[in-house]
């Protein structure tokens, strides 16, 4: 299929999603959790749409002051815990976003071949 023969009124956000390889990219990647094929790959893949929600160091740090309050004064101590929390999610957020795009794209494949 030639690039003129696609239609540019039908391309959407994700239709230019590729799997993030290094997680400093994580940051720049852009995608529509709302569209229906997104949708339907997470739902396939049984993944929660609070897991493909990205959350910023701070918001880990609000949650071990309110695990832990009688650390709340050791500055240092919450933000390692909050860092070592941070950089789970961070993983788990790629490898989730990963995945559904892979299933994106093999949902996309299956629609294009009917």
């Amino acid at each position: 299929m030639s690039h003129n023969s696609i239609n540019k009124s039908n391309l959407r956000i994700n239709d230019f999603l590729e799997p993030v390889t290094d997680l400093r990219s994580l940051h720049r990647a852009k995608f529509d959790p709302d569209s229906p094929l997104f949708q339907r790959a997470a739902a396939n893949l049984q993944i929660d749409r609070i897991d493909i929600v990205k959350r910023k160091l701070k918001d880990f740090k609000r949650e071990v002051v309110l695990e832990q309050p009688e650390n709340e004064t050791n500055e240092e101590l919450v933000n390692d815990l909050a860092k070592i929390k941070y950089n789970y999610h961070i993983s788990a957020f790629r490898d989730s976003i990963n995945d559904i795009i892979e299933e994106r794209d093999k949902l996309k494949y299956e629609e294009t071949v009917r």
